[in-house]
């Protein structure tokens, strides 16, 4: 696959993206802030698989042999950062939920006594 190829596939997947964000946006699935945070990575996601060569500073001064290369350890980095804030969240939820139920359960065995 040349690199309109995956041109052809990377720009209009991005632009679907921005689409899904603004949807969750409208109906309040995701604050503002974190919109225009999705916005601007995938915007500089469509200028970086739009213009590759504007990262060829960067993977020359890092010594890469490829821009893809360059591109996938970033990705791994990120997909990395992600899943560990998805877990620490996960952690969190897991405990206030505990503590709500420990809590109901106290309530409604006090209820069942009187």
């Amino acid at each position: 696959m040349n690199l309109l190829g995956v041109q052809l596939i990377t720009i209009p997947f991005a632009c679907f993206m921005v689409y899904v964000g603004f949807v969750h946006y409208k109906k309040g699935h995701i604050l503002k802030q974190s919109f225009i945070f999705w916005t601007i990575l995938w915007i500089s996601f469509i200028t970086f698989a739009a213009f590759p060569q504007l990262l060829d500073p960067v993977v020359k001064k890092f010594h890469f042999v490829r821009t893809l290369d360059f591109l996938m350890i970033i990705a791994f980095i990120i997909l990395t950062i992600m899943n560990y804030n998805n877990y620490v969240s996960h952690q969190e939820l897991k405990r206030k939920m505990e503590i709500i139920i420990e809590k109901l359960t106290v309530t409604s065995g006090k209820k069942v006594r009187k």
